[in-house]
């Protein structure tokens, strides 16, 4: 056994064939750099057939930083899918066309898209220290909130963080996971398919038979009081490391709350 994980961890260091684009390592966000995904659509028509999803040299969506960076509006937009909007062609998500309109009101205006497929505000602590404020932006845009939910209903028994933690993994094997790439890869996995499970259940609950919930309904299952005291904690973190770093924090509103099926704005 010692053998085997001696001989996988000597071959993932040298050769790592599973491609997880947001991974996790020594506590940080490893983002995947000037990458370029081509994804064939045959299923939803409003989609484009051939999405094209690109990121740049900084591991976000959107142009590299230009040379006198000082010198422009400079703008980064954190939050989760509906904010990364994975599955849009790059001049199809809002922060691109955000940025077109900007580009009339201002000669010199840069904007990326730093958003995460299912991150919360947990990750956007991370996310946070690990990148935007070295990058230095003057304003971040947050439309932020929505998989804070995610982690109310499945974190109910669990206690109040205000920083990314490995939450499932005993302690002992925690810090060795900073140094394997065998044990990095099963937390990957881990963290995948428990993501996929979660967002199964979240669907199936609020959209049981078609019910979109009221508000009591969905204020029980938040456990309101505890679960935005814990939220409100770690947005203000969010705004104090902006505000700190001199980068002007403005909150966004999403555009949904628990109601896919709504026709209410």
């Amino acid at each position: 056994m010692g053998i085997s994980f001696i001989i996988l961890e000597l071959f993932l260091r040298i050769y790592n064939p599973f491609d997880f684009r947001i991974r996790i390592k020594q506590g940080k966000i490893t983002l995947p750099i000037n990458e370029k995904i081509e994804i064939k659509n045959n299923k939803n028509k409003k989609l484009d057939k051939l999405i094209k999803h690109s990121r740049n040299s900084l591991g976000f969506r959107g142009d590299d930083p230009p040379q006198n960076f000082k010198d422009y509006l400079t703008i980064m937009t954190i939050g989760g899918s509906t904010t990364e909007c994975f599955y849009l062609s790059d001049e199809k998500t809002w922060v691109y066309l955000l940025g077109k309109k900007m580009e009339k009101k201002f000669n010199k205006c840069w904007i990326n898209n730093a958003g995460l497929d299912g991150h919360s505000t947990s990750g956007h602590i991370v996310l946070m220290e690990d990148s935007i404020i070295k990058i230095k932006p003057k304003m971040i845009l947050l439309l932020i909130g929505i998989n804070d939910v995610n982690l109310s209903f499945f974190d109910k028994n669990k206690e109040v963080s205000e920083s990314f933690v490995y939450h499932s993994v005993k302690k002992i094997i925690k810090p060795m996971i900073n140094y394997s790439e065998t044990l990095t890869l099963c937390f990957n996995i881990f963290r995948y398919n428990q993501a996929t499970r979660d967002y199964k259940i979240l669907f199936k609950t609020l959209t049981n038979e078609n019910r979109i919930l009221n508000q009591l309904q969905i204020d029980e299952y938040l456990n309101k009081d505890r679960f935005l005291q814990a939220y409100k904690i770690r947005l203000k973190k969010i705004i104090d490391l902006a505000k700190k770093n001199e980068i002007l924090p403005i909150l966004i509103t999403q555009p949904i709350y628990c109601s896919w099926k709504s026709k209410t704005p």
